[in-house]
């Protein structure tokens, strides 16, 4: 019956110490960060009254696939900083809070990666969570056109409005008003091996004189932006002289001045009288 009852005690001994283990836990959330902006990282260590005696932080990124440690916090305070990154590294937790946040400053593209956080306890031993961050590069956009289009029967490209080295890729559309029945929009996107995206959106018509000077706007939104943006366009559409003017300036007595003008654009440099 002794040996019942020691054997029971024992068991629930390591239940409690089994359930005990398993309700410390370390709470962690993924941040998703624009790219020149500050990255807080959030770690804290809950349900336990055991002594804590370090925190570390470790990263794996693109650049480096296997776990690095760049930050060990002694349950004094004191931190050792590794593998480069003190500058950028602010130890913001609170040891007796077993809050064992950091924030990592001026992020850029090769931070992007999985961020792991280790609570050491005595004695139950580490305890650990794992945090994602998400680079977001928001794109540079210009609108243009390679060559400006001649007036004629074929379709072409009137104007590229294109969103570069963006991440992730960026949404780019066309407010085209009364031209929305007119003109027709290609888009192409192409990644690169770092993963930005460079979006370009061609607007296609048949190139006429009427079109010239007609104005149309270029919306980009990304995630990485604080508003859509609105890059307002011009169509420049080149054609030859269609009509030709022969104008009086000035009658002055026997001399009569007179003045050619033409429609064109670009305008005609050069000019040949006869009579």
């Amino acid at each position: 019956m002794d040996y019942f009852n020691l054997r029971l005690t024992a068991i629930c001994v390591v239940l409690l110490l089994f359930i005990t283990v398993n309700a410390i836990r370390v709470i962690g959330w993924d941040a998703t960060v624009v790219a020149g902006d500050d990255a807080q990282l959030f770690c804290q260590l809950v349900d336990t009254a055991e002594d804590l005696t370090s925190v570390t932080w470790q990263r794996r990124t693109k650049e480096r696939p296997k776990n690095t440690d760049f930050l060990v916090v002694a349950s004094d305070g004191k931190e050792e900083h590794i593998n480069g990154l003190k500058d950028r590294v602010k130890f913001t937790g609170d040891i007796p809070g077993l809050n064992g946040s950091v924030l990592l400053s001026n992020i850029t593209v090769s931070d992007e990666g999985i961020y792991t956080c280790i609570f050491s306890i005595f004695p139950s031993g580490p305890f650990k969570t794992e945090i994602n961050i998400t680079v977001q590069v928001p794109p540079v956009v210009s609108v243009s056109t390679d060559v400006p289009p001649v007036a004629g029967d074929t379709k072409e490209i009137l104007a590229i409005c294109t969103a570069f080295n963006a991440k992730p890729a960026a949404e780019v559309s066309w407010n085209l008003g009364d031209l929305s029945d007119t003109l027709k929009v290609q888009t192409n996107v192409i990644v690169d091996s770092e993963g930005r995206y460079t979006v370009k959106s061609s607007l296609i018509g048949v190139a006429s004189k009427d079109l010239n000077q007609k104005k149309v706007q270029c919306l980009v939104s990304h995630p990485g932006l604080k508003e859509k943006l609105e890059l307002d366009y011009t169509l420049i559409i080149h054609y030859p002289p269609q009509m030709v003017y022969i104008i009086s300036v000035g009658d002055q007595g026997e001399k009569l001045e007179l003045q050619c003008e033409a429609d064109a654009n670009p305008k005609p440099t050069n000019f040949t009288w006869s009579r």
